[in-house]
């Protein structure tokens, strides 16, 4: 019983950590993509 315990809370765990993480990788994409598309130079952004 302990086991499904610990994996139920394991889950909830990698859910809320993974949340944010994917909401920031999203950003970063959308962040990239109106880079290409306008042409920018995106050596500025990967000095940050």
């Amino acid at each position: 019983m302990g086991l499904a315990t610990a994996q139920a809370t394991a889950d909830l765990l990698s859910l809320f950590l993974g949340l944010p993480l994917a909401i920031i990788v999203l950003r970063q994409l959308k962040d990239l993509n109106a880079g290409l598309s306008g042409g920018l130079d995106l050596q500025p952004q990967l000095d940050k």
